[in-house]
């Protein structure tokens, strides 16, 4: 383009992925006066993503909080929000539904997010054990006070997405759901790439059984 004789450029910047945006989390952290390790910087980066401004806001708070100490990852579990989780949940409800284009949609959004093959795959297969132990305890009828105790989780948002997908979601398609994350998973050890493997998993998923023979 050009205006008055002179060229106007204009230029991308791509989202920073995983170790590059670690290694800023470190270099922005030491700009505001704090420390934090590169394991704690990973978990932070993948936790809330390539959002730099949100980023920025999450290690002003952390520095205050931490007052002159290192920044840890119990830091990080206590006073850091994620959207991922609820991203996930969304994921495993687009999957087990049996909508593949929405799951695909979901899945791409988590990996431009900064969120690892493996580290999705964890998520997913985390959320399908809960599912699973969420039945159990709707089958045995447990009082609702004993089901964050069992689900290892104290977020009340948490313990009602999970009850709400172990009610909709019959048990076959949780085991198959859990069938595929693990041969997935060995795809991903043998060195196929994160977005291939987690595509031929969700293109498979439509052979999941549906949410609506649940109550049949």
């Amino acid at each position: 383009m050009e205006a008055g004789g002179e060229q106007a450029r204009v230029r991308e910047f791509a989202p920073l992925r995983r170790e590059a945006l670690a290694a800023w989390v470190s270099e922005r952290a030491a700009q505001k006066g704090g420390t934090i390790d590169p394991r704690t910087a990973a978990r932070l980066a993948e936790q809330v993503g390539p959002n730099l401004w949100a980023m920025d806001s999450e290690l002003e708070k952390l520095t205050i909080y931490c007052d002159g100490r290192p920044i840890g990852e119990d830091d990080v579990k206590a006073l850091v929000s994620s959207t991922k989780d609820a991203n996930v949940f969304a994921l495993v409800d687009s999957i087990m539904e049996r909508r593949t284009g929405a799951a695909l949609n979901s899945m791409r959004q988590l990996l431009d997010e900064g969120a690892a093959g493996p580290y999705l795959l964890t998520m997913i297969a985390r959320q399908a054990r809960m599912v699973a132990l969420a039945q159990e305890l709707l089958a045995r009828r447990a009082p609702q006070q004993e089901w964050p105790a069992r689900l290892g989780t104290s977020s009340d948002f948490v313990v009602r997405k999970t009850m709400d997908q172990a009610r909709r979601f019959p048990p076959e398609a949780v085991r198959s759901l859990y069938r595929l994350l693990l041969e997935t998973d060995l795809a991903l050890k043998t060195g196929t790439s994160d977005e291939l493997a987690l595509t031929e998993m969700l293109a498979r998923t439509s052979a999941l059984p549906s949410a609506a023979r649940a109550g049949r």
